[in-house]
């Protein structure tokens, strides 16, 4: 499986990085990012199964990344 992490505090997102291994080791963190941008380039290049996906990043909101998708075609974690 692989997920995508999407957090704009870097402590968040170890911390959800390091709960990630602790739940399965099935599960790979292929990317993570920080900006809207980032979060679409890494959704783009990974097709992940799974984004964490933070709701209030710096340059917008995980709303505004959703809105602009389009057709998403990953379980999402918000």
């Amino acid at each position: 499986m692989k997920i995508l992490i999407i957090e704009d505090e870097p402590r968040t997102r170890k911390m959800l990085l390091g709960m990630v291994r602790m739940v399965t080791e099935q599960a790979e963190v292929v990317a993570e990012g920080d900006t809207l941008p980032a979060a679409r380039a890494a959704i783009a290049a990974h097709r992940p199964d799974v984004v964490l996906l933070d709701g209030h990043l710096l340059d917008g909101t995980g709303f505004e990344l959703l809105e602009g998708l389009g057709n998403i075609e990953f379980q999402l974690i918000m």
